[in-house]
C-alpha cells in the first residue's frame, strides 16, 4: 500500500534519509541524501547525490578531502561503488521539491548508516566552496 503522498514525503525529512527519483532535469533516477539537521523546520533541502562518474570529479576545489567513496557494503541500497561529492550540495526548496516528487513515483531508501553520515558531514566541513549558511544547514554551525 502506498503512502499519502505528504506523509510520504516527511518520510525524506531526516537527517541521513534518502530517496530514489528524478529531481535534477537529466532524467535519470538517483539516489538522494537529507543533509540538513533539521530538515523538518528548514525552508529549503541541502541534498547529495551519488555517481559512478568518478571522473567528472578529477577538478573539485577540495579534492579527496570531499570526495566520499562508498560501495554497496557501506550502503546496501547501491548498485555499484559510487562517488558522493561534497563540494556539490543541491540546496532546493522544500515545498518545490515536495511538489516534485508529489508528480512522480520515487522511493523511499533505507537511512545512510551513521558511520557514511559522518563521513559526508566531515565532507562538507572540509569543502573550501560550500556556502556557510549551508554548512549551518548540515552542521549546526557555520564552520
Amino acid at each position: 500500500m502506498e503512502l499519502p503522498p505528504h506523509l510520504k514525503f516527511q518520510g525524506i525529512l531526516k537527517q541521513g534519509h534518502a530517496f530514489k527519483a528524478e529531481v535534477q532535469r537529466d532524467k535519470y533516477s538517483r539516489y538522494y541524501f537529507v543533509l540538513n539537521i533539521d530538515p523538518q523546520t528548514d525552508t529549503a533541502l541541502v541534498l547529495f547525490t551519488s555517481t559512478t562518474k568518478f571522473e567528472d570529479h578529477r577538478n573539485c576545489v577540495g579534492g579527496d578531502n570531499v570526495h566520499i567513496v562508498l560501495s554497496k557494503e557501506d550502503y546496501s541500497e547501491f548498485e555499484e561503488s559510487c562517488l558522493i561529492c561534497c563540494d556539490r550540495p543541491i540546496v532546493i526548496n522544500k515545498t518545490k521539491l515536495e511538489n516534485s516528487l508529489g508528480k512522480q513515483h520515487y522511493r523511499l531508501l533505507q537511512p545512510l548508516p551513521l558511520p557514511v553520515l559522518n563521513k559526508l558531514l566531515q565532507g562538507v566541513l572540509n569543502s573550501p566552496v560550500v556556502a556557510g549558511d549551508v554548512k549551518k544547514m548540515v552542521l549546526g554551525s557555520g564552520d
